[in-house]
């Protein structure tokens, strides 16, 4: 099996050197159904200068076969990852994959067989639950609410499968329709569970340049490494990427001898010098190598985040316009909102008829491995992608078809 998103950096290169990446001005369909760049908020000057400064120095790639990855990346990442919060971060922990998707597969190859349990949220992210598939595990969705996975649903779920790795996304930026991350007391629940069942915990850090704990509560990875006296195999391997408007670089962070695993997974996968220049590339651009360091992750992270939140206001307002009545908006993370629609409103058939008009969000059945029956009138709704025009105009159009259902439904 190959690993996967292998030519993803592939794609990215292609379009750095080209006219800036830019969409097609008469694509139609806006697509608010998956977390995925916006062509405008990409930095591809930086990422040129990156590029050729790369360029000349690709003498230097040659032997550069870590399986680890750049040690200067995984410095630079050990630097942004400990400046977070938590544990520091030291080089020697990290491990460098080709996506964020490549840093949980690499996962799923060394801790879970075909058939194993393996516990996630509800909901969760589809390409989580494609990726179980494909390594022939059993995702268990495990109850939760606002402050994470119940403890008793937990238990439970543990006692049933005995699962060999729980998969979460316990920070507040993600996304997830907890929304304001996991409580302490919920995280504590967890490692307590892991630790009787002899359970791995893949903590999901995200996407982004820049990890910012929520005060007063500690990382799972932090956490355990707390409960263990700072020593040790720790238990929790914390996973993260520089997606979406960058290059894919996925990372992980676990203790010696589960890293060493790992590493010895991807190495296996990956031939000899193959992700080097992406990893250059990103390598130049992140530690100011490039362009006299004219390009500021710091800055650039910033940016983002104050984007996100202005998109993310303009989503919950429009949702609030009588076109949406009925919808009652879900708490959620830094980069979707969830909603629900009124009864008697279908998530699936909203969506054909969303699509015959140019839009696109993801339905809620797609986030469950056996979707129940309230699953189908949830949505969610992604903005990293689309400008505020293009919001307007997809939420425009999806709220269209909605006023048609709800015009149906009160007839009946």
């Amino acid at each position: 099996m190959r690993q996967v998103d292998g030519g993803e950096a592939g794609r990215w290169m292609e379009r750095i050197g080209s006219d800036g990446g830019r969409a097609p001005e008469n694509e139609r369909l806006i697509s608010l159904a998956e977390e995925r760049p916006d062509p405008e908020l990409v930095p591809w000057d930086a990422l040129r200068e990156a590029s050729a400064a790369a360029w000349s120095s690709s003498s230097d790639l040659r032997g550069s076969d870590d399986p680890a990855g750049s040690l200067n990346l995984r410095s630079w990442l050990a630097d942004a990852i400990s400046e977070a919060g938590g544990t520091r971060a030291g080089a020697e922990e990290l491990l460098l994959a080709a996506s964020g998707l490549s840093a949980l597969d690499l996962v799923l190859r060394c801790k879970v067989k075909p058939g194993a349990a393996v516990l996630v949220e509800a909901p969760a992210a589809p390409e989580t639950l494609r990726l179980l598939r494909l390594h022939g595990a059993a995702a268990v969705q495990v109850a939760g609410d606002r402050d994470g996975m119940l403890p008793d649903a937990l238990a439970a779920a543990c006692g049933r499968h005995a699962p060999p790795l729980a998969i979460v996304s316990p920070a507040p930026q993600l996304g997830g329709i907890a929304g304001g991350g996991w409580s302490l007391e919920r995280r504590e629940a967890l490692l307590e569970a892991a630790q009787r069942n002899g359970m791995t915990v893949v903590e999901d850090n995200g996407h982004g340049i820049a990890w910012r704990a929520e005060e007063g509560t500690p990382s799972l990875f932090a956490l355990q490494r707390q409960r263990a006296g700072g020593a040790g195999e720790s238990g929790v391997i914390q996973i993260g990427s520089l997606e979406p408007h960058l290059p894919p670089l996925g990372w992980l962070r676990a203790g010696s001898a589960c890293r060493g695993a790992l590493a010895a997974a991807k190495a296996a996968l990956t031939p000899p010098g193959a992700a080097l220049w992406g990893e250059r590339v990103l390598e130049h651009l992140l530690t100011g190598s490039a362009g006299a360091g004219r390009f500021s992750p710091a800055a650039y992270e910033a940016a983002m985040r104050r984007e996100y939140g202005e998109r993310r206001e303009l989503v919950l307002s429009l949702l609030r316009e009588p076109s949406w009545q009925g919808t009652a908006p879900l708490e959620g993370g830094g980069r979707h909102i969830w909603a629900r629609l009124p009864e008697g409103c279908s998530s699936d058939k909203l969506l054909r008829a969303s699509l015959r008009e140019g839009a696109a969000f993801l339905p809620g059945p797609l986030t469950y491995a056996e979707a129940p029956p309230e699953a189908d009138r949830l949505i969610r709704l992604s903005f990293t992608g689309c400008g505020r025009v293009q919001l307007k105009q997809a939420l425009a159009r999806i709220a269209g078809e909605l006023e048609a259902f709800t015009a149906r439904w009160d007839r009946q």
